[in-house]
């Protein structure tokens, strides 16, 4: 029990990775962000449609966009779990987010 407690403390030590940045750069490329009091809100129910997409997805694509955009692991991490190309899983990941764009669109969110 010991090591794993030793565990998390050094994983909430350690300091946040450059990928987080690149990875919330994606996302904001496609979607937007903003600062205004009902960019707030709309975040919020951004946050809601983007689960609700999510929950729809076969779980291969909400894996890598869970992996990719929540915890932030590297398109070449993604590969290597894969096993596939760099390459594939930039395809696939501006897939997922064009077809959330397109649904977010939809749903008068952007």
């Amino acid at each position: 029990m010991k090591g794993k407690c030793d565990y998390v403390k050094n994983y909430l030590k350690r300091d946040v990775p450059k990928e987080i940045t690149v990875c919330i750069e994606e996302l904001q490329t496609d979607l937007g962000g903003g600062e205004s009091p009902e960019e707030q809100f709309s975040a919020g129910e951004i946050a809601r449609a983007i689960s609700a997409f999510l929950r729809k997805q076969p779980p291969k694509k909400r894996y890598l966009f869970i992996a990719r955009y929540y915890l932030a692991q590297s398109v070449e991490e993604l590969a290597k779990n894969l096993g596939c190309s760099n390459a594939t899983v930039y395809r696939k990941l501006e897939q997922i987010r064009t077809e959330l764009k397109t649904e977010l669109e939809q749903e008068g969110l952007l």
